[in-house]
């Protein structure tokens, strides 16, 4: 027997706006996994949105929610710039008996001592082609594959927070993002890490696949471009509290990212 388990759609290192909260409206559809990379809320809603039950979550924690759920989540208090997390929609017939064989915890935060196994899970579910029975197989496979990995690195209380490099990685990381308009560099990052400036940037892209400078300019970029369409605040200051050195360098970067200028955007109501 071949597992009738279906991927729909994911993504790794997604970056919600500011003071952004998930709300899925109506009760889900298909299975929702999710890993977060900075500290967050849920809860679960009734078909009128009231709390039914909820919590709050750490970096490295997950939750797995099942159809027929109405869920909502969102960053927590110390989050000033968002929250981030990787995601997988899946369904299929086998997928609630697969979830209760390998008793993954459902609608409850919990810690995974391998992270970087669920972002090369959730990539490998999501490329496989399913247009014919032997790409179905592989992508039902896939994800079988990702949720034995989920099982079997979840932390129990009694186990420790799992992968303590990549906690306080994503710690500093974190802090990074909370105070994107302060001056960051690599060899700030590096010396508060307390490796070398080279160890540091490898193992920075190795746990979140791409550099530091990198992530903060399109943090920066997001920030301003919520203040640009809801705010009055000149384009200058915005430059400004969001780590820009000049306006000129702002609108170059704004532009590279967005295709427009900052003026232009305000203007026409763009939105990244």
């Amino acid at each position: 027997m071949v597992l009738d388990v279906i991927p729909i759609q994911g993504e790794v290192n997604t970056r919600h706006s500011p003071r952004r909260w998930f709300d899925s409206e109506r009760p889900l559809r298909e299975w929702l996994f999710m890993y977060f990379h900075t500290p967050f809320c849920f809860g679960i809603l009734d078909d009128e949105g009231n709390l039914i039950s909820g919590g709050t979550g750490e970096v490295g924690d997950c939750l797995l929610h099942p159809p027929g759920m109405r869920i909502t989540h969102g960053p927590a208090e110390s989050i000033n710039n968002g929250f981030i997390n990787d995601w997988i929609y899946f369904s299929g017939k086998d997928a609630e008996e697969l979830v209760d064989e390998l008793s993954l915890p459902v609608n409850a935060a919990f810690h995974v001592s391998e992270p970087s196994l669920i972002e090369s899970g959730i990539r490998v579910a999501l490329s496989v082609e399913k247009s014919d029975r032997l790409g179905q197989i592989g992508a039902a496979l896939g994800v079988a594959g990702l949720l034995v990995d989920i099982a079997r690195n979840i932390c129990h209380p009694d186990e420790g927070p799992g992968d303590p490099v990549y906690f306080n990685m994503s710690r500093l990381r974190t802090e990074m993002f909370a105070k994107y308009g302060e001056e960051w560099s690599n060899e700030r990052l590096s010396e508060m890490s307390g490796y070398s400036k080279s160890h540091f940037l490898r193992l920075y892209r190795k746990y979140f696949g791409d550099s530091p400078m990198a992530e903060l300019g399109r943090v920066r970029v997001e920030v301003a471009n919520n203040m640009l369409m809801n705010s009055n605040y000149p384009i200058g200051y915005i430059a400004n509290v969001c780590g820009f050195s000049s306006i000129q360098y702002f609108s170059r970067i704004y532009r590279a990212a967005v295709g427009c200028s900052p003026s232009q955007a305000r203007r026409r109501g763009d939105i990244v």
